[in-house]
């Protein structure tokens, strides 16, 4: 019997990530490498099921101006996708 999972996202988001080798308490820590990674809770489960070996269709909502990376991943994890295009709002950023 094949399981298949369907995992909808509603707020995809890219995630920013920094690795540092070490952590020294009372001194500055500077982050050496940086990532960019299309996540969101349904794209996070969809790839930790497809990592089982559990096929999963993606969806959810994509802005059309910030699409690229979502659909490197999708094409990365070969699952069907079913997205709905809107309009991206105002970008927020933490200051």
């Amino acid at each position: 019997m094949s399981r298949r999972v369907a995992t909808i996202t509603l707020n995809p988001a890219y995630d920013l990530v920094g690795f540092t080798p070490e952590i020294e308490r009372g001194e500055v820590n500077l982050v050496r490498t940086t990532g960019l990674h299309a996540a969101g809770k349904g794209i996070n489960v969809a790839k930790v099921l497809k990592d089982l070996g559990i096929d999963v269709t993606v969806g959810g909502f994509l802005g059309k101006d910030n699409q690229d990376g979502f659909q490197q991943l999708f094409s990365e994890l070969g699952s069907p996708t079913v997205s709905r295009w809107c309009r991206a709002g105002p970008v927020s950023t933490l200051s």
